[in-house]
């Protein structure tokens, strides 16, 4: 359906059983299939954690575990590290699945590596 060539990899998204991304190409992630686990990563923190504020997903690949846990109500900030600027393309692709979370105003993604990103984080 779409590929790119990436900063760092290769992206592409293909429509075999749903909506699937491939980096290099390896699947990494299904809009449907993958589903379950995508959004129960982040609803679990949500859940442990009473009245949660701030969230970080580490990878934003389809985006759905960074907007679910951006449609908590107590939620303010979700920021998301992606190494891949390309991988922005696919979140927007998976929209009907991440709730819009490249349109939502909680989710701020920041390219580059993680580990950098929160070494210079103020939000330590």
């Amino acid at each position: 359906m779409w590929e790119a060539e990436g900063r760092e990899s290769s992206v592409a998204l293909k429509t075999t059983s749903g909506l699937a991304f491939l980096i290099n190409g390896k699947s990494d992630g299904n809009a449907r299939l993958d589903a379950p686990t995508q959004v129960m990563y982040g609803m679990v923190g949500g859940i442990l954690r009473p009245d949660p504020r701030r969230a970080l997903v580490i990878g934003l690949g389809t985006g759905s575990t960074a907007g679910w846990l951006a449609s908590i109500p107590t939620i303010e900030t979700v920021d998301v590290a992606e190494i891949e600027p390309a991988i922005l393309e696919v979140a927007r692709a998976c929209s009907s699945v991440n709730r819009g979370a490249m349109e939502n105003p909680k989710v701020r993604v920041f390219v580059g590596d993680a580990r950098e990103i929160v070494l210079v984080s103020r939000d330590r």
